[in-house]
């Protein structure tokens, strides 16, 4: 079983990221990518937060997937502190168990 400590700082980081990125949003400059691997990581966090692991969305992909989107988007962050927080939660979601796809909550 996945620490929940764990998954519950990588939501925490990832409210954080996506506040950051807003401003981004609103300029329209995202890619796409980055946007859905976003709205899929939100599903995520709210899979977790209700504590259904038998939601298909509870699963350790998304917020892999949005930390590799935020990666190779991350000079569109462009400040020490956008750019500090994705690798913040980029090393938060690798400590992220492997086994998350088959979480027993």
């Amino acid at each position: 079983m996945a620490d929940k400590t764990i998954l519950h700082k990588i939501i925490q980081l990832q409210e954080r990221v996506i506040a950051e990125m807003k401003p981004l949003e609103e300029k329209d400059v995202l890619p796409t990518k980055l946007v859905h691997a976003k709205e899929k990581a939100v599903d995520w966090a709210n899979a977790v937060d209700k504590k259904e692991g038998n939601d298909k969305s509870y699963r350790e992909w998304p917020p892999k997937q949005f930390a590799h989107e935020l990666k190779a988007n991350i000079n569109l962050f462009g400040n020490h502190e956008g750019t500090q927080l994705i690798r913040e939660y980029e090393q938060a979601v690798a400590k992220m168990p492997y086994d998350a796809d088959h979480e027993h909550v």
